[in-house]
């Protein structure tokens, strides 16, 4: 009985002493670039970025106690014949561990929507040491363009993660 109760005693212990965000947000925070070049109609899909959390609280960094901030979500196309880029929102994204879903407004190739899942749920890429920066896969979507109503684009693709700024 004694040993049963330290064990219990033991795992009480360390949920307390887990930090708070890694319990209650997932932090998919960061730049998604897909694996393979995709351009429509002479326009390259540089990435899209995904914003949840904020660790900065009273303009100091707070890993303890997160803020939960948009979710914001943006687009960044890069015109092919003079590497012009060009940034979108995407207005009312769904972001969560277990899909997303972001439809931009208009854009120069048309309405782009993005839907997938995250090919691992636990988030927070950016302090992961299996996840290397611009190799590892963590998002797997539909890339999807319409233009006139008609659909112009649609190609499943992964993506990998960097931190950004």
């Amino acid at each position: 009985m004694k040993r049963h109760l330290c064990k219990a005693v033991i795992v009480v212990l360390s949920i307390i002493a887990w930090p708070a965000f890694a319990q209650e947000f997932f932090d998919a925070d960061g730049y998604y670039y897909p694996e393979e070049q995709i351009v429509v109609e002479g326009f390259r899909f540089d990435w899209f970025s995904l914003e949840t959390v904020s660790y900065y609280n009273d303009g100091k960094l707070d890993y303890e106690h997160p803020r939960y901030i948009g979710p914001n979500a943006s687009l960044l196309l890069v015109r092919t014949k003079d590497e012009r880029k060009f940034s979108y929102r995407f207005p009312r994204p769904t972001i969560g561990k277990n899909k997303i879903f972001l439809t931009s407004v208009a854009t120069p190739i048309g309405i782009v929507t993005i839907k997938g899942t995250f090919l691992d749920t636990r988030g927070m890429f950016w302090n992961r040491p299996d996840v290397i920066v611009m190799e590892t896969p963590v998002f797997e979507g539909t890339l999807t363009v319409v233009r006139g109503g008609k659909r112009v684009y649609k190609k499943v693709g992964r993506f990998v993660f960097w931190e950004g700024d």
